[in-house]
């Protein structure tokens, strides 16, 4: 009789053992997708803006892009204006960061470039300055705003 009990009380102290056990790898699961998250979320970061400077860098190595920009009429517009440059837009068009919505804006090389629109979530940035065309020395500062979908 004695033996069954002790069986008993063993196949009870086995079932919290593996309770026990359920719960520290469900807390390891919780702790590693919220790292894993977070890691994520920095690799989408640096790829977005390392996409932005990709695209500004083939703007300002572009001389028919360049000559674009510093003839501006206007010192600041923004790529939803209607005077923005066709060829700028569609060469922004060509060259779209997946996953994102993005704005131009062209402004003057000491001005603070920043947009005039609220944008939701998260926001990332780059800018890269033109300094001058073979006919015209007009610095101009172009700064894009990215927003992941």
């Amino acid at each position: 009789m004695k033996i069954r009990k002790i069986n008993k009380k063993n196949k009870k102290g086995w079932i919290k053992v593996v309770e026990a056990f359920m719960a520290i790898v469900f807390l390891i699961g919780v702790i590693y997708m919220v790292i894993g998250s977070g890691k994520f979320k920095e690799e989408t970061s640096g790829l977005y803006e390392e996409k932005e400077y990709e695209v500004l860098l083939k703007i300002q190595t572009n001389e028919t892009l360049r000559q674009e920009i510093v003839s501006q009429t206007d010192f600041t517009i923004d790529s939803n204006d209607t005077g923005f440059s066709d060829m700028i837009k569609d060469f922004l068009d060509l060259n779209k960061i997946p996953g994102a919505t993005c704005y131009t804006k062209i402004c003057g090389s000491m001005e603070d470039c920043v947009i005039d629109r609220n944008l939701e979530g998260n926001v990332f940035t780059s800018e890269i300055l033109i300094t001058n065309s073979i006919t015209t020395y007009s610095p101009r500062k172009v700064k894009m705003f990215c927003m992941d979908n």
